[in-house]
């Protein structure tokens, strides 16, 4: 009996304790505007490329620099180019989010692809979240970003 009471005290003062309100999540909305890319002519499963782009926060105004790091995983009967990926999204204050994807390459597009971010420096340290892709002219990608710290 007193185990019982003892667990029921336990849990009315677990009860009344106010539970920690979660940090709101926050949103990037980026566009990368591809300056390098060294996918071959004719990409093969097993190859792997690299992309460098700048990137402009959704106002237009320069956010910072995105490297991309690829390996071509297959390709579509359309002859889209299915890959695996690392971004990393450098900020001009330094600071880093890392996020993977698969993705399959179809330029002009509104198709979206998902993304995790896997974490951070800098301000971004111990960053989590998912964000989309969207690959939607044959320059540029639309990426968003929702993160919590």
């Amino acid at each position: 009996m007193r185990r019982t009471a003892a667990l029921a005290a336990l849990l009315a003062a677990v009860a009344a304790v106010p539970a920690a309100a979660a940090a709101p999540g926050t949103k990037l909305e980026l566009t990368a505007t591809r300056k390098l890319i060294t996918l071959p002519a004719v990409p093969l499963p097993g190859i792997a490329y690299a992309v460098q782009s700048d990137l402009a926060n959704a106002d237009g105004s320069a956010a910072g620099k995105l490297t991309i790091s690829c390996t071509v995983v297959g390709l579509t009967p359309e002859l889209h180019i299915e890959a695996q990926c690392l971004h990393i999204y450098r900020f001009q204050d330094a600071a880093e989010l890392h996020t993977t994807a698969r993705v399959t390459r179809k330029l002009a597009s509104e198709d979206k692809h998902q993304q995790v971010i896997v974490g951070g420096t800098g301000r971004f340290r111990g960053a989590k979240g998912e964000g989309s892709i969207v690959f939607d002219t044959d320059k540029t990608v639309k990426y968003t970003l929702d993160y919590d710290l």
